[in-house]
């Protein structure tokens, strides 16, 4: 090797080296900073409770209404209008701002009031044995849904006025003890209505 060369050789070496070294100290001065970056970016792994909490404060009332309405026995079959709308009317609602009751029995929830029971041969959607539970919407008019007496059946159904053949179904004190339905989901013959007892309040332990 001429001392030309040897003279190049070494000075690819030196700036080489400079450039090693100052890697290393970029490195270490910015280190703290690229992790917090990292971490910011990074998706933290989040819990159930987290992503439920998450979803309830996004989705709010409509949310837990609409999960009422799948696992909550005693929430009617209802339908609402869009999630937004829903929200803030519900808000308002509940601040007393519209729709203020002015008759307590509307404050009246709904209860299991008895069973309606089918002795066709062909079974309904729920077969043939129901749950029914009622309510009293005003002082004088009743409110009312079925679901079955199978828990592993996921139906309610609401009792309205048309699907309902002949009187309609008033207050929850003078219901009969026959009825007839037209819907696709019940059968047309007759359902035997038996009411369970009402509390007896002599008995403080079954309030």
């Amino acid at each position: 090797m001429t001392p030309k060369n040897f003279r190049i050789t070494m000075i690819y070496l030196g700036v080489l080296a400079i450039i090693i070294l100052l890697s290393i100290f970029i490195y270490i001065i910015m280190r703290p900073q690229l992790s917090q970056l990292s971490q910011q970016q990074s998706c933290p792994v989040r819990s159930i409770d987290d992503i439920s909490q998450a979803i309830n404060a996004h989705s709010g009332q409509a949310y837990e209404r609409d999960i009422r309405v799948l696992e909550d026995p005693l929430y009617p079959p209802l339908n609402r209008t869009d999630e937004p709308n829903f929200n803030a009317m519900a808000t308002e609602v509940k601040s007393g701002d519209i729709y203020v009751p002015t008759n307590m029995n509307k404050q009246d929830s709904y209860r299991l009031i008895g069973y309606l029971i089918n002795n066709e041969s062909v079974k309904d959607a729920g077969g043939n044995n129901w749950k029914f539970f009622g309510r009293m919407k005003d002082r004088y008019t009743g409110e009312y849904y079925i679901s079955p007496t199978n828990n592993n059946i996921d139906l309610k159904i609401p009792l309205t006025n048309d699907i309902v053949v002949g009187d309609r179904l008033r207050d929850l004190y003078t219901l009969p003890r026959e009825m007839r339905f037209k819907s696709p989901m019940l059968n047309t013959g007759v359902y035997e209505y038996t009411e369970i007892p009402k509390t007896d309040f002599t008995n403080t332990r079954y309030l």
